[in-house]
């Protein structure tokens, strides 16, 4: 790191300083002199607004459909260079399926969650949420997947209460395969 922007908060000059970076801070409290992130924000906003629009859920589902969008907009490869953030931070392309945020997915259900009865089929149909992330932001190789049961008797209008959706415990699973249209 050469040069740290930042808000010109306490701990991040701090860490500026113990990364040897130059630091160039914003106007305290002014949201329009801190532009970079503020229109990084605008533009994560945006995308979450457009997948939950997309994938016909309630506003409450934001805190899947924010970082669902960030992964896909680090992994989207640029077709200038043929590479992407994420390969630029990490030196590999990230190895995960594209997938959309919402997206009817099929998945093998996590065995620690629910025992599968041995006449059913081995994977269940569920709603995609996003992708497991590891330390220093590299993909851990898992899913995260809604079982579509429980939507059952939820409003997905997009004010539903986030009440509504509590019981909704996410599967982790390595498995998942859009279905084949027919």
């Amino acid at each position: 790191v050469r040069v740290m922007y930042s808000d010109n908060h306490v701990t991040l000059k701090k860490a500026a300083k113990l990364l040897s970076a130059a630091h160039q801070g914003s106007t305290p409290g002014v949201s329009k002199s801190n532009g970079i992130v503020e229109r990084q924000n605008q533009d994560i906003q945006d995308g979450l607004r457009a997948a939950i629009n997309q994938a016909g859920l309630p506003a409450c589902f934001w805190a899947y459909a924010a970082p669902h969008y960030c992964h896909m907009a680090n992994t989207q490869v640029d077709p200038d260079t043929g590479t992407s953030p994420h390969f630029a931070r990490l030196g590999v392309e990230c190895a995960a399926k594209r997938i959309p945020f919402g997206c009817g997915v099929f998945f093998i259900p996590s065995k620690t969650k629910y025992a599968v009865s041995p006449t059913n089929m081995r994977t269940q149909f569920g709603v995609f949420l996003g992708y497991k992330m590891g330390v220093g932001g590299k993909w851990s190789g898992d899913y995260y997947v809604a079982d579509l049961y429980d939507f059952i008797d939820c409003s997905l209008h997009e004010d539903a209460d986030v009440d509504s959706f509590t019981h909704i415990r996410p599967h982790t699973t390595d498995t998942v395969d859009i279905p084949l249209a027919g």
